[in-house]
């Protein structure tokens, strides 16, 4: 009697048959065979995808979350670039301590001027902020005449014309004059500070520097 040929026993002869022959066979998927269910989990990575096979076309929307893109790839959005610049305008130096006329190493008093000294008055001095602008307060009297020079700013805080302030407890138009250092300007009056009247007051003159 014939041995009955089962499907197991014909794929092990099968699989004898290949084993013994040494041959190689290719198994040739269909077009679209292969789809989502046939893959296993995390099969697909990173290394496998072709540089610039996944365009924005393929991407669904809504599907890419902000820890799915590596951030040093991004540019710099357009608006960051002016809040940097903002920054570093935040990050100016700290402002210069105030010269005090009359102290030492600083300008000192000409004429006989000196601080009025009244409580709760602020004497005589300045500094230069961050950009450049020059700033008086303090209030003087006693010199020799009026219109005396009182004292002279140093080069790096002067004008570069001559300027006048008013003073409006006075009534005075251009009671503060602030002489340059621009040619022309002799160099004994250069940076002087003066005033057409007796009691002087600097509070609030301020000035960009220009020599």
């Amino acid at each position: 009697m014939r041995p009955r040929l089962t499907y197991a026993n014909a794929m092990a002869t099968v699989a004898v048959f290949i084993a013994l022959g040494g041959s190689a066979y290719a198994f040739h998927l269909g077009r679209n065979s292969v789809g989502a269910k046939q893959l296993k989990k995390s099969a697909v990575t990173t290394a496998k995808i072709k540089n610039a096979a996944v365009t924005a076309a393929k991407v669904k929307a809504g599907t890419l979350t902000g820890t799915q893109v590596k951030a040093s790839t991004l540019g710099t959005v357009p608006n960051a670039v002016h809040a940097e610049r903002a920054d570093a305008a935040t990050s100016l130096p700290a402002a210069e301590a105030w010269h005090a006329v009359g102290g030492p190493g600083e300008p000192q008093f000409q004429n006989g001027c000196h601080n009025v000294g009244l409580p709760n008055t602020a004497n005589v001095r300045f500094y230069r902020d961050q950009i450049g602008i020059v700033h008086l307060e303090g209030i003087y009297n006693g010199c020799s005449s009026e219109g005396e020079i009182a004292f002279q700013l140093p080069a790096g805080y002067r004008p570069g014309p001559n300027l006048n302030f008013s003073l409006p407890l006075f009534g005075n138009e251009g009671a503060v004059v602030v002489h340059g250092g621009a040619p022309g300007i002799p160099p004994h009056e250069a940076g002087a500070v003066r005033c057409a009247v007796v009691i002087c007051i600097l509070d609030g003159v301020a000035f960009r520097a220009e020599s």
